[in-house]
Order: structure tokens, then sequence, then C-alpha cells
């Protein structure tokens, strides 16, 4: 007969079935929690910005007078890397992030 399987066979193709199973269903479960997070993180900023909550700058401009471009306050970085940086920074973003502080980094 066609259909009768020895029981190696058979219990090969569970296991591939349960296997298969399971992995569907983490994936799946990863799926669902990335979107649950993303649903909870767009609806906190819906909230805040409802509520007149935003970043102190939004808008899409370069800094007239960065508040760090003294050379003491930003660890001898120049003031054309710091607008580069600033440019870059509002372009990628576009206009919603906002830099707070630069740091040079020791080379190693």
């Amino acid at each position: 007969m066609f259909f009768m399987l020895n029981e190696n066979f058979q219990l090969a193709l569970t296991l591939l079935a349960v296997g298969m199973s399971t992995v569907f269903f983490i994936l799946g479960m990863v799926v669902l929690g990335g979107r649950l997070l993303i649903f909870v993180v767009n609806f906190g900023e819906k909230k805040r910005q409802k509520k007149g909550i935003t970043p102190a700058v939004y808008g899409r401009h370069v800094w007239e007078n960065p508040p760090e471009t003294s050379k003491e306050k930003t660890n001898n970085i120049s003031p054309e890397k710091i607008a580069a940086i600033v440019a870059a920074v509002e372009i990628w973003s576009g206009g919603r992030a906002r830099i707070q502080h630069i740091r040079a980094r020791p080379f190693s």
C-alpha cells in the first residue's frame, strides 16, 4: 500500500510539521510584537502632540548661534565641523532631530 509509512518516516514528518509550526508561531509573535510597539510609540507621540508637548526645536533651520560653538565646550571641534554635523542631521531627520551635545571621541 502506498500510504503506509514506516515508523521513522512518520516520526520525521511529525517533527517537521511541529518544527515548522513552532517557527511560524514564534515569527508571528515577533511581527505582532513589533507592530504593537510601533502602535504604542506612535500613539504616545500623537498624544504628546495634541497636548502641545513637542521637542524644543522643530523646523528646518540650521543653528544661527549654536550654544556649543566655543572651543572649550566642544573639545576643540571646529565650527565648520559642527555646522556640517548639524546640516547632516537636519537633512537625515527631515528637521525633526535636535543635537544637544557634540563630544569628540578620542582616537584608539
